[in-house]
Order: C-alpha cells, then structure tokens, then sequence
C-alpha cells in the first residue's frame, strides 16, 4: 500500500528507559490483563522515564503527534514536563474527562471534545492521551503516534491508522 501511494512511509524507533522494568509481561493479547495493566502503569510513573521520553519527543518526534500513555496520571505528568521543562504546546485527555468547558464559540463541551478540537486545529504540538484516540479518531494533521508504553497488536494498528492515511490537510 505504501508503494500504490495509499499510506505514508513509518519510521519507528524505540527509547530504551532507565528503571523500567516490563519482563514477564504479555503484550501479544489484544487487552493485558489487570494485573500486567497494573504493572505497566507502575513502572511509567518513574520520573527519569518520563523526562527521558520527553526529550526523546521533543528532539526527534514530528509534530503534532499523538502520545498514548500507560493511565491517565502518566498523560497528565508527560504533558505537564513537556510544557513546563521544554516549554511545548502538550495537553493530556482521557476517557473519563467529561468535565465541561467553554470551547471557542462560548458553547459548553467536554473537556476532552475541546482538547481534541484544538490538537484537530493545529494548537498542540502534543497530545498525551489515555484510553481514548486508538479508533474512531480522524486528526489528518498528525504527523507522529507515540507508544509510550507496549500496545497489543489491534490496539497499535488502529492507533498508527491516526497517521498512515494521506490527506490534504496543510500544516
């Protein structure tokens, strides 16, 4: 498909992490178990990971990009480094912001709906997200996906779907 020119080249690369330990873990399932999901979260709440993985963003990913996090504190903290360390445009969204705030037009939307809205309009350089954005989702001004923890195999597909399609949104 990508020699028909129906997708876009990918390039991947992986971020080895100081203090993140994943063995035992089976990430060929569609859906990890709780215990395995629990472990995940566990070992991206490590500070040195987060930092390492926010300058891997900030120096070499293409933007705006999509970042899909391990649980809904480890969007929030790698937004939080992104814009507070490296002083980027980041916000953190998940499936259980249903909080209301105003979007542009003084209409009273979900929080999620609005963070989503913005990235759609070009205003965040990234999106840190949890459990949210895998399908359903078309933001053709994405330039990158970022798995900052293992994904099933479903679940990555569907997520790198957010940037393989070519389109003629301009930047």
């Amino acid at each position: 498909a990508i020699e028909a020119g129906d997708l876009v080249p990918v390039q991947a690369f992986s971020v080895p992490l100081e203090g993140v330990s994943l063995q035992g873990i089976d990430f060929n399932k569609d859906t990890l178990s709780k215990d395995d999901a629990a472990k995940v979260a566990a070992a991206f709440k490590n500070e040195t990971a987060l930092h390492q993985v926010a300058a891997v963003c900030v120096e070499k990913v293409a933007r705006p990009a999509l970042i899909f996090c391990a649980s809904t504190e480890h969007a929030a903290s790698l937004a939080c480094i992104l814009r507070e360390r490296y002083g980027v445009r980041a916000e953190d969204t998940n499936c259980y912001h249903t909080d209301l705030v105003e979007d542009l037009d003084g209409k009273r939307v979900e929080r999620r709906d609005d963070t989503l809205a913005r990235f759609k309009r070009g205003e965040l350089d990234f999106l840190c997200n949890f459990s949210l954005l895998h399908t359903g989702v078309d933001a053709p001004r994405t330039r990158s996906v970022v798995f900052v923890h293992p994904q099933g195999r479903r679940r990555y597909v569907q997520a790198i779907g957010r940037v393989t399609r070519w389109c003629c949104a301009t930047a």
